[in-house]
């Protein structure tokens, strides 16, 4: 039996995407990985009161980010380690 690394759809790897719509907060929570992308970019989101408002639009936006760069960033942080924390080997069922 194989362990997927990825969900699959109809053969294709299904990419993760970024919902902007999604507060600061949840991301972070979700991906930690992406907090180094705040930090690389000085924003000091991390522990904000307002991340639990602000999604990667208004954060942008306050900032002075581009948010298509911003956007990239955060979803190769994703891609880097999808559970978002320490790396950890793939648990399969045997």
């Amino acid at each position: 039996m194989s362990c997927p690394a990825v969900t699959r759809m109809d053969g294709m790897a299904k990419k993760k995407e970024v919902d902007i719509d999604m507060v600061l907060e949840e991301l972070m929570q979700r991906w930690p990985a992406t907090i180094s992308v705040f930090l690389r970019h000085r924003m000091l989101c991390i522990g904000c009161p307002i991340s639990g408002f602000h999604t990667l639009v208004d954060a942008a936006r306050e900032h002075g980010i581009d948010l298509d760069m911003l956007l990239e960033e955060i979803e190769e942080a994703m891609a880097e380690r999808p559970g978002g924390g320490a790396p950890t080997r793939p648990s399969c069922p045997r």
